[in-house]
């Protein structure tokens, strides 16, 4: 699970519990008008939105977002999944917030996807509305050194002002250790703002893999 929490107040990692207002969720493999299954319960008091793959069970993004916050989804940043850019994504605006949640195939282009995804960041450049972009990218970021696709990626995070706000592993095996979950954050006109950023990923057993939780 890949979670951006926007919260109504300021908080630390540690020892304190935090209002969770947005959970997004990777591979929403099944069909989300049934609000219980698996480990996708839809929390009481949420609008559940989400992106199915239209030719597999694998894939999917799915956003959580609390009731009480305004929210409406931005259909022109929408980006199209073709046959090199297989992808699945859903972005709302909540109230000053731009949320977008992408699920990348693994083994698709890179710079097809930079491409696109370089649309929509210059869109939210001009608008200067904060952003919060996460999910199951597949680009591994830990090879920006070693990849031309991967550091051309990067670069254009940076060159929009997305900055990863998650740097460690988020999927670990006794092989190898990869990240390839992502959370981004563009701060927008929030920049003069004493507002911070902090980021943690969380260690669970399920498949090697971590939890990433971002907090506003």
């Amino acid at each position: 699970m890949v979670q951006a929490i926007i919260n109504t107040t300021r908080g630390r990692l540690g020892g304190r519990s935090e209002t969770t207002g947005v959970g997004i969720v990777k591979r929403v493999g099944f069909k989300p008008e049934v609000k219980a299954c698996g480990m996708y319960r839809v929390p009481t008091g949420y609008t559940f939105h989400y992106d199915l793959p239209k030719d597999s069970k694998i894939g999917g993004i799915g956003l959580f977002i609390k009731n009480t916050f305004q929210q409406q989804e931005i259909c022109q940043f929408k980006i199209n999944s073709t046959s090199t850019n297989r992808v699945e994504n859903k972005w709302l605006v909540r109230k000053k917030y731009i949320i977008g949640g992408i699920y990348r195939h693994p083994n698709q282009s890179i710079s097809d996807f930079m491409s696109n995804l370089e649309h929509v960041l210059n869109t939210i450049l001009a608008q200067k509305l904060p952003c919060i972009i996460a999910g199951d990218i597949n680009i591994d970021l830990t090879k920006c050194n070693t990849s031309n696709d991967t550091a051309a990626y990067v670069d254009c995070l940076f060159m929009h002002n997305c900055l990863p706000t998650v740097l460690m592993p988020t999927r670990i095996t006794s092989k190898s250790a990869t990240l390839i979950d992502h959370i981004y954050y563009y701060e927008g006109f929030n920049k003069h703002d004493s507002s911070t950023v902090m980021s943690a990923n969380l260690i669970t057993d399920i498949a090697y893999q971590t939890i990433c939780r971002t907090i506003l």
